[in-house]
């Protein structure tokens, strides 16, 4: 018999309701205890003498307790199946102990106590709570009175942030000009105007001819390639002198090699001619008994070793060495290259047109015209302005504090003292970007400070006209 500690009683099987789950397929429990439960409805996936992890379920009235615990099957028999727990913790079993107290007592709907004894687990309990109708209104009157006081906390987030749109804060640029109606062409290249094609006070359209320009740089640039090209063909000329002088050196040696093997040759021949017919003579000298038979001996070994050293000096190969020419041929390789670029760069360059149309890029109304024909005239030197029928812009000036608060978009006021009007404007360029324009003014000293440019579009419709002053309001974000 097993024993549990001293607080809980002697185990015994109780038939009080209760589930297991094994594998995720539930089944019902006939009756358990701390130390093991029987089940019904046992299938052929339950097999004796096997552990299982299991889920036993204790169902009070508004939630479920379930707990994790490791049980082996004792035995099989028909539909049932017994089994019995593996280990299981004091806090487990005293939640067994009080479910079986509640149940008992009709204590099934307090769920406080179980619940602080669950929290002190080593199993993982899990509880699916299920509510009564009451407590489901209840709780649809909860989430209709939270969702009425989200409805009107964003009403007023809406209120407030119109007042502080309203309220924005506001800079203020009392030094700047109406720009952006006149359209000012300059020359995009140094040279001498040749056709002036327009006139004063006439109508213009995109793409007219304004004017053609002779391109001298371009010409210069001709003549830079071509005092190049002749020097690159001077040096190749100089290389190839030196490479024939330097061929016909070792040609020269060559020859003279060849004439000295030649000569050696003749001696060594010479040589073994004479030993040999010198042999002759000592051959009879040794027949009749005259001389030593080694004295004979040692002039056939000369002979030997005479005709031996021929045999060296006639296969000695002489080779012509041009080693010496290969930094003059890559020199002259590399001369090469670079010729035949600077006449590709050349061949680009004279195809382009020495003169240069200017075309105009807008449609207007010439209102100046600031050269004449055959008159000199550098790049981006002033030709012609042409009225333009556009709304135009103002640029304004502003401290670098001011500047910080400043963004592409913001809205503005615009008043022109001059005829006490405002206009409605947008912030469109901050900075360096502001000034690229075609406006005369942004080039001119007076606007060349160290405070920061800032274009504003005019949006409305007018007739003002460059260089009007303006005092600008701009609404920060």
């Amino acid at each position: 018999m097993n024993i549990e500690k001293n607080y809980l009683r002697r185990s015994y099987r109780i038939q009080i309701p209760a589930k297991v789950y094994i594998k995720n397929k539930e089944y019902p429990v006939k009756d358990w205890s701390f130390l093991g439960f029987r089940i019904r409805n046992a299938d052929e996936t339950i097999e004796p003498n096997k552990e299982y992890l299991i889920d036993f379920e204790l169902p009070f009235v508004n939630f479920i307790m379930r707990f994790k615990a490791k049980a082996i099957c004792k035995w099989k028999k028909e539909n049932e199946a017994g089994f019995e727990f593996e280990e299981l913790s004091d806090e487990t079993k005293l939640l067994m102990k009080e479910y079986v107290e509640a149940y008992v007592e009709g204590r099934l709907t307090e769920e406080n106590g179980i619940l602080k004894i669950a929290q002190g687990l080593e199993i993982p309990i899990s509880t699916d709570i299920h509510t009564t109708p009451e407590e489901e209104k209840e709780l649809n009157k909860k989430l209709i009175r939270n969702v009425f006081i989200i409805f009107l906390l964003m009403i007023l987030a809406i209120v407030i942030g119109y007042i502080i749109y309203l309220n924005r804060s506001t800079i203020y640029s009392e030094e700047a000009f109406v720009s952006g109606k006149i359209f000012y062409v300059k020359s995009p290249i140094k040279g001498e105007i040749k056709k002036l094609n327009i006139y004063p006070l006439e109508n213009i359209y995109k793409n007219d001819l304004i004017a053609i320009i002779t391109n001298k740089d371009i010409l210069i640039q001709i003549n830079l390639y071509k005092k190049n090209i002749q020097q690159i063909k001077n040096t190749i000329s100089s290389i190839k002198k030196l490479i024939k002088t330097e061929k016909e050196k070792i040609d020269k040696k060559y020859l003279n090699q060849v004439k000295l093997k030649k000569i050696k040759i003749d001696n060594y021949l010479k040589t073994i001619y004479q030993k040999e017919n010198y042999l002759k003579i000592l051959n009879k000298e040794y027949k009749l008994g005259i001389i030593h038979f080694s004295g004979l001996q040692q002039l056939k070994e000369e002979i030997k070793n005479l005709k031996n050293e021929l045999k060296i000096i006639k296969n000695q190969q002489i080779i012509k060495d041009y080693s010496n020419l290969i930094p003059l041929k890559n020199s002259l390789i590399n001369q090469n290259k670079i010729l035949q670029d600077t006449i590709t760069q050349l061949k680009l360059l004279e195809n382009k047109k020495s003169y240069f149309k200017i075309l105009s890029p807008v449609k207007g109304k010439i209102i100046n015209i600031y050269t004449k024909n055959n008159s000199l005239i550098n790049k981006n030197q002033l030709i012609t302005s042409i009225e333009l029928n556009t709304k135009g812009y103002v640029i304004g000036r502003f401290t670098f504090k001011d500047i910080k608060n400043i963004n592409i978009g913001d809205k503005a006021e615009i008043y022109i003292p001059s005829n006490g009007k405002i206009y409605k404007g947008i912030v469109s360029a901050i900075g360096k970007n502001a000034l690229k324009s075609n406006s005369i003014f942004s080039e001119s000293e007076i606007y060349s400070q160290k405070d920061i440019p800032v274009k504003i579009d005019i949006l409305d419709n007018n007739n003002l006209n460059d260089g009007i002053f303006a005092e600008v309001k701009i609404y920060t974000k």
